[in-house]
């Protein structure tokens, strides 16, 4: 898998392995209602293969103005709904988090 490259050395192979196992990337204009039908299909596919119970991560590396647009997107395709005990959570990486700060103190 491509992300092994990035991941630090030294790192266990059986831990290295089981995390790249379950890393999925999915490519799709965030702007756009018909990339989240298919996000949706793949992550009802990953939890029937993982058992993840329903539990979804969105990490997203993406420039602070277009946040709001994935959130809203992510809600509106009820991927951000949390119901029979299924978490969801979206995090925005840090250092875009600082920016955000920035922004807003403006």
């Amino acid at each position: 898998m491509r992300c092994k490259k990035y991941l630090p050395s030294g790192i266990d192979p059986k831990v290295r392995d089981w995390l790249t196992q379950r890393i999925y990337f999915h490519s799709g204009s965030f702007d756009e209602p018909a990339t989240f039908g298919p996000l949706k299909d793949l992550l009802r596919k990953i939890d029937e293969e993982r058992k993840t119970g329903g539990n979804y991560l969105f990490y997203m590396a993406t420039a602070p103005e277009f946040f709001g647009t994935i959130t809203q997107q992510l809600k509106d395709s009820e991927l951000t709904t949390e119901s029979e005990g299924h978490w969801r959570r979206a995090v925005l990486r840090k250092n875009l988090l600082d920016t955000i700060w920035h922004l807003r103190r403006r």
